[in-house]
């Protein structure tokens, strides 16, 4: 009985843990906008940026060259 009791509950945390991650991954997929977006920074037409939608703020001026330190 110990090792069927066993067995039913690792499948059952599997079961919980991928039902979830799945959940997660359809929010996910809903709800985050992955649309270019427009960063404008200080109302200066030559900083606007276009950047891929769904990253944080932080990583998408990175990868527009615009340095800025993670505390700030």
């Amino acid at each position: 009985m110990n090792l069927e009791l066993s067995i039913l509950a690792v499948i059952a945390f599997c079961t919980i843990g991928i039902l979830l991650s799945g959940m997660i991954l359809y929010t996910k997929k809903r709800l985050v906008s992955t649309a270019p977006c427009v960063i404008e920074i200080n109302e200066d037409p030559a900083l606007t940026k276009s950047v891929e939608g769904g990253k944080t703020l932080l990583s998408a001026l990175m990868e527009q060259g615009i340095a800025i330190p993670s505390p700030c």
